[in-house]
Order: C-alpha cells, then sequence, then structure tokens
C-alpha cells in the first residue's frame, strides 16, 4: 500500500515556525494539563500555532480549549469519530509550521522543550526530525518510568534507524519532525491500529537524519482509559505489533539484515507481552493478561522464544 503524502502548502501562506497540533478525544479532565503546559513556554502567535484537533468528543472538549487556551488556542472537531490515526491525518494536514510536534490530548510538556529543540536544530540544521527523553505518567502524574539516554550529548543520533528497526524507541510526544519529511515520504499508516507512531519514525529514519535531545522534556501518560489502555486490555497492541514487525523489518536494506531485525524486534515484544501480562494480572486484569499472552504466541521466527511465551501463558492459566 502507498503511503499517502502530506500536501504542500501553497507559496504566499504565512507561516510559524511550530505547528503543536493536539489530538485528542473524551479526556477533557486532562487536557487541561496538556494545554497548560504548552502555554507556559508558548512563542508568539506569529511563531507557534497551537490547535487542538477533537475526534468528535461526547465530553465538551472546545469548553476546556475557550478556558485555558482563550483566543490563542484553535479549535477543530471531526464531524464524526474516525479514530485515532485519521485524527493524526488532520491534525497534519491543519498544519502551517516548519517543525511539527504532535502532542496527545493527555500528554504534557515540560518546561523548555520547545527552546530546546530549537536549539538543536539552529546547531544541526540537516536533522530533519528529532526526540527527547520522556517520564512515563499515570493518571496522578506519578512517573512509573523513564526512557532511556541512547547517548550522552545532544546531537545527531547516528545509528538511529537500525535501533528504531529493533524495537520503539520514542513516544509520540517526545518527538519533533519538520513538515517536509510528511510531504516528502508520507504520513501515518493506516495499516496500522496501535504500531503507526512505531513505522513512522522507522521510515522517517530510513530517509532522513534524526536527532537527539538528551533531557527529560516530555511525560508520556499511560492509563486504562487511554487507546494505548484499551489496546492492551483486548491485545490488540500485540497482534499489531505483529504487523508492525513484519512491515518494518521489510525497511532493513539486505535480506539478512530484514530477518535479523525480525527476529530481534519479535523477540523484543514477545519479552514485552509478558511482562505486560505480569503487570495486568497484578492489577486484577486476569483477561487483559492472557490476551497479551495468547496473542503474543509466534510473534518472534524464534522457536525458542515461542516455547517460552506458551510455557507462561500454561503455567499462569493452567496451573
Amino acid at each position: 500500500m502507498k503511503n499517502i503524502l502530506l500536501k504542500k502548502l501553497e507559496d504566499g501562506i504565512q507561516r510559524p515556525l511550530w505547528s503543536v497540533m493536539i489530538p485528542t478525544h473524551n479526556n477533557a479532565h486532562i487536557l487541561a494539563q496538556t494545554l497548560a503546559s504548552v502555554m507556559q513556554q508558548a512563542l508568539p502567535q506569529e511563531q507557534m500555532e497551537i490547535v487542538v484537533v477533537d475526534d468528535c468528543s461526547t465530553e465538551d472538549i472546545e469548553k476546556v480549549v475557550k478556558s485555558i487556551g482563550r483566543e490563542r488556542v484553535s479549535f477543530f472537531r471531526q464531524s464524526k469519530n474516525v479514530g485515532h490515526t485519521a485524527n493524526f491525518k488532520t491534525c497534519l494536514q491543519l498544519s502551517k509550521g516548519k517543525y511539527i510536534h504532535l502532542l496527545h490530548g493527555d500528554d504534557l510538556v515540560y518546561p523548555g522543550f520547545y527552546q530546546s529543540f530549537s536549539n538543536l536544530f539552529i546547531q544541526y540544521p540537516q536533522l530533519m526530525a528529532a526526540f527527547c527523553r520522556c517520564n512515563f505518567i499515570n493518571e496522578q502524574n506519578e512517573i512509573t518510568n523513564t526512557s532511556t539516554a541512547y547517548q550522552q550529548h545532544s546531537g545527531p543520533f547516528n545509528n538511529f534507524f537500525p535501533q528504531i528497526c529493533n524495537g520503539q524507541m520514542l513516544q509520540t510526544p517526545s518527538i519533533v519532525v519538520q513538515r517536509t519529511v510528511y510531504e516528502t515520504i508520507g504520513i501515518f499508516s493506516e495499516r496500522l491500529s496501535w504500531c503507526e507512531d512505531w513505522e513512522m519514525w522507522a521510515r522517517i529514519g530510513k530517509h532522513f537524519s534524526v536527532g537527539f535531545v538528551n533531557e527529560v522534556l516530555a511525560g508520556y501518560r499511560i492509563h486504562t482509559s487511554s487507546n494505548s489502555g484499551k489496546y492492551i486490555l483486548s491485545g490488540e497492541n500485540i497482534k499489531d505489533l505483529k504487523r508492525a514487525v513484519h512491515i518494518i523489518s521489510g525497511y532493513a536494506p539486505g535480506k539478512a539484515e530484514r530477518k535479523k531485525a525480525k527476529m530481534i524486534s519479535g523477540a523484543y515484544y514477545a519479552n514485552y507481552a509478558m511482562e505486560m501480562a505480569d503487570h495486568l494480572l497484578a492489577l486484577g486484569q486476569k483477561r487483559g493478561a492472557r490476551n497479551q499472552l495468547r496473542h503474543a504466541i509466534l510473534l518472534s521466527d524464534s522457536i525458542r522464544m515461542n516455547i517460552k511465551v506458551i510455557k507462561k501463558y500454561c503455567s499462569t492459566f493452567f496451573k
């Protein structure tokens, strides 16, 4: 399936440097925090547009936008619920800035986010995208984990592509992408329901230089009412990972490299599924744990790993 390219903007359109695009759906109680975290470091309107794109929520999202964003934040509401990937597409289509930051309506940015990225892009103009470290947070804003410092210093990430093919390294609120990237290689793939971001970053890494900011500047929220939470409980995350592993390993340059990428990423996510199953069992979510393990079988090309998953499934549910 051919990737859909983002339409280029017409000549003469006044463009800001930044587009902060905030996709949202039924999270009015958290959106206020997200907007506040952006507003605290917002640049003047001619340099930064801030747009909330609502996927036809049943909650009054516009009321929150007007309360926190006032006249500074624009609001767009889908006429019907289109799903998060299609809502991402609308975000990109509405953007006008040179740099696009997709910030989920339940995530956060910490002070210094936009300044640190601006400094990096000025210092390294060859970079077409860059990402920072992030905290994983729950509904109470408690930090449950922090992403890896992949290199000591901020700057170009020379081995980004082979590493991203082996597994997801970053979360959406932590990455900034130049609009021309989406115009050149396309937008998020609608073939995927949960891993569309991983596939997008891998596709970017295959074609462009990517940078790394060694600072914790974003908060990625995981909770049961989020898309991620729902997909984890149903096991759709693992089913989609199988599809994504197949697609992304295909980006590797040769047969041996593709086989290696598929082996490594499949084993990585099989282990992830087993860890997630343990986490869900601890929360009393037995059905979710069962779904994680059931769909993880045959995720990897490794016979040893698949036997490990089957043993885990049997020992957990057939004691």
